[in-house]
């Protein structure tokens, strides 16, 4: 019974699978007024919401903008992870009671520190080397 309880289960696991692969083929693109001459065919039309100034901003396929939010995100996410890290080790260092477990959130605490340490010097040297950097202007020669 138990055999034939496995064998089912691998049957509907494969046949879920099988069904999720083959969703993306019958996925077709929205029409829109103002469609990018890029190739690029979007699934919803986003034309006149918050979508369209995120995805249009700049030239097309401009890099420096992606790389200048990316840069950013990837800070402020940092921070965070950093805050929540710095928050979950105080709650282990309040609650626990054995001396060596104080000591290990007491590690974690300066670990999570240097990080966010870390975090701002890397923004503050690449602003002190030239504070243009972070904005990554590329100016390339148009193709003939």
């Amino acid at each position: 019974m138990k055999k034939t309880l496995n064998y089912f289960v691998i049957f509907c696991m494969t046949g879920v699978a099988s069904f999720l692969c083959g969703i993306p083929y019958g996925v077709y693109g929205d029409s829109c007024e103002n469609q990018r001459t890029d190739g690029f065919v979007s699934l919803v039309c986003y034309s006149g919401t918050k979508l369209d100034a995120l995805y249009n901003q700049g030239a097309m396929g401009d890099l420096s903008g992606f790389v200048n939010r990316f840069f950013f995100a990837s800070i402020s996410i940092g921070g965070m992870l950093a805050v929540i890290r710095l928050v979950w080790a105080g709650y282990e260092y309040m609650a626990s009671d054995l001396w060596t477990d104080k000591e290990k959130a007491k590690q974690i605490i300066k670990d999570t520190m240097l990080g966010i340490v870390l975090l701002i010097a890397v923004w503050i040297i690449l602003n002190q080397i030239n504070p243009h950097i972070l904005d990554l202007q590329t100016y390339l020669p148009a193709r003939t």
